[in-house]
C-alpha cells in the first residue's frame, strides 16, 4: 500500500526535477522576423517558490497566470506567467512560438500525473512555468497571445484542474496583449 502511495509522488517530483531542461533546449539567441514583429529572443524557465529559502510547504501569494509587458523604447520584453503547478506537473514539451497574421501567439503543454488525486500530502510546494520574449515591432500594432493548455500523461486532455492550496483552474488558458509603439 505504501508503495502505490510513493510512487505518484516521485513521478511528480521527477517531473518537475526534468521540466527545467526545456529552458535550456529553448533558450536561444536568434532573430526571426514575423509579419509585424521581429522576435529578438525567446526562452522558458521554472519558478520555484523563489522568495523563500526553505521552499517547503510554502505557496505563492498570487497564482494567477499573467503576461507582462515592458516598453524601453522601441524594444518589448513579455514575461508569460503560468498558472501555479505542483510537484505532479510537468512540461510536455519545449513551449513555442508561432506568427501569427496579427503578432505572435506562445504555447506551453503542462502535463499532469494520471495517478494524482488532489491530495496536498503529494504537493510539498510550487512552481510555475514562464516565458519571456523580447521583440521588437515592425508595424504600429502587434498582438501577443499566449496559451497554457494541460493533459494528463496518458494523453487526456484536461480542462479542469486544481493545485492545492489553490482553486480549480479552466484550461487552456489564454492570455492576450496589445503592443503600440511610443509616437
Amino acid at each position: 500500500m505504501k508503495s502505490q502511495l510513493y510512487l505518484p509522488f516521485l513521478l511528480g517530483v521527477l517531473g518537475v526535477l526534468v521540466s527545467p531542461s526545456w529552458a535550456q533546449e529553448q533558450n536561444a539567441s536568434f532573430v526571426k522576423d514575423c509579419p509585424k514583429v521581429t522576435v529578438l529572443w525567446f526562452e522558458g524557465s521554472s519558478v520555484f517558490d523563489k522568495d523563500h529559502p526553505r521552499r517547503k510547504y510554502i505557496f505563492f501569494t498570487d497564482p494567477s497566470p499573467r503576461l507582462d509587458v515592458l516598453q524601453v523604447g522601441q524594444a518589448f520584453t513579455l514575461k508569460a506567467s503560468g498558472p501555479s503547478l505542483g510537484v505532479m506537473d510537468g512540461l510536455s514539451a519545449s513551449p513555442e512560438w508561432v506568427c501569427t497574421d496579427d503578432g505572435i501567439e506562445m504555447k506551453a503543454e503542462i502535463s499532469r500525473s494520471k495517478n494524482y488525486n488532489g491530495s496536498t500530502l503529494y504537493n510539498p510546494g510550487t512552481w510555475y512555468p514562464e516565458i519571456t520574449a523580447e521583440m521588437a515591432l515592425r508595424d504600429a500594432d502587434a498582438v501577443v497571445h499566449t496559451t497554457w493548455s494541460m493533459k494528463l500523461d496518458d494523453g487526456a486532455v484536461l480542462s479542469r484542474a486544481t493545485t492545492p492550496p489553490y482553486g480549480e483552474q479552466t484550461y487552456p488558458v489564454t492570455l492576450r496583449a496589445a503592443l503600440r509603439q511610443n509616437r
